[in-house]
């Protein structure tokens, strides 16, 4: 986050103002993470609405979203332990309905 807002606004903020900031929004995005069960090293797309108060001399940070994406292992992993525990679900339902 810290390379793409210096290229967004090394030249309108002062780089000490961008450093800080940034590390601000970089921990309430870690600790936004950990709330949620997503791994520090998973892959994310982070969004977020950022104006800059030259009066206040700081960054406005809105509207942050942080979005897990999943590979297609992750996504095909996750859809056979679903489908295997929907597949044992029906089994037990059938000889439940067997035994009737």
């Amino acid at each position: 986050m810290r390379r793409a807002a210096f290229a967004a606004f090394s030249k309108l903020v002062p780089e000490d103002v961008i450093l800080r900031d940034i590390a601000e929004l970089n921990k309430v995005v870690y600790d936004e993470m950990i709330k949620r069960n997503i791994d520090k090293l998973a892959l994310v797309r982070i969004s977020v609405v950022v104006s800059y108060d030259q009066r206040t001399n700081k960054f406005n940070f809105s509207n942050l979203r942080i979005e897990r994406l999943y590979t297609e292992e992750e996504v095909n992993k996750i859809i056979n332990e679903k489908c295997g525990e929907l597949e044992a679900k029906i089994e037990k339902i059938r000889s439940i309905i067997g035994s009737i």
